[in-house]
């Protein structure tokens, strides 16, 4: 199991995603940055892929379109 608090840039992670027009894939990691969240004002990790792809490291979920698409963590 992937544990997202230990990633590192030029990690290479798989993502999935939830609908069939989802093609599961590795991706490697370009950045790590902390952010913000506007609705709750707590700071967290997001993870962008060397595709453009954005993820929330609290979810494993999508941040940016396509966002059927998640972090698979097992």
């Amino acid at each position: 199991m992937i544990d997202l608090s230990k990633i590192k840039v030029g990690d290479e992670i798989y993502i999935d995603g939830d609908s069939g027009f989802c093609t599961p894939h590795y991706v490697i990691i370009k950045s790590i940055d902390v952010e913000l969240d506007p609705r709750t004002m707590q700071e967290f990790t997001s993870i962008t892929m060397s595709d453009g792809h954005k993820f929330d490291s609290r979810t494993g979920r999508a941040m940016n379109p396509p966002t059927a698409y998640f972090i698979r963590l097992d």
